[in-house]
């Protein structure tokens, strides 16, 4: 099963009711690949639609992760894979673990250079399955996987609203641009 290489990002609510990351989210998919939501992302935050509550509890419990990549999948019909491995991120510095103030380990991964990134196009069945793959590595029960992925299989915006932007490599890392494009 996949895993989510660092630690929750940090995040901060917009004036418009986002929540934007503050830290790089590094997630390693079941084949071994890297994907990466890039710090400054704007974020619904949720990992499921409100209308959901009545079945899966408070939205805000879940370890939002998931909703980070799922959200940056959808937005653009793209994902950003990291071309480096683990080993080598840790050893040209850009993956380390920082101790927080209670004294536990945080691993976080600064700006990976961007000619070890590529942007690359996906389909929303494999934006669908990598989301059900990510909620349950931060082990949300799989019932309740079952029925936010049978919620997302439904998801109109995909068709609709959404993947009309291409994400821009040389803004990810930027405050003002980040990834809002597209909202």
């Amino acid at each position: 099963m996949g895993r989510f290489i660092t630690a929750k990002s940090r995040i901060e609510q917009t004036e418009n009711g986002y929540w934007k990351t503050l830290d790089n989210e590094l997630y390693l998919d079941d084949d071994g690949s890297l994907y990466i939501t890039p710090r400054y992302f704007w974020s619904d935050g949720y990992t499921f639609p409100a209308i959901l509550t009545v079945f899966l509890g408070d939205k805000h419990y879940w370890d939002v992760r998931a909703a980070h990549g799922h959200d940056l999948f959808c937005r653009f019909h793209e994902r950003i894979k990291v071309n480096m491995s683990i080993a080598l991120l840790k050893m040209k510095g850009y993956l380390r673990t920082h101790i927080d103030k209670n004294g536990n380990p945080l691993v976080v991964c600064e700006d990976i250079p961007l000619e070890y990134l590529d942007v690359q196009k996906i389909t929303k069945k494999w934006t669908d399955d990598c989301f059900k793959r990510m909620m349950l590595s931060v082990n949300i029960p799989r019932s309740k996987v079952n029925i936010i992925r049978f919620g997302v299989i439904f998801n109109l915006n995909w068709y609709l609203r959404t993947g009309k932007k291409s994400i821009l490599t040389f803004d990810i890392y930027n405050e003002d641009i980040g990834l809002v494009n597209g909202l």
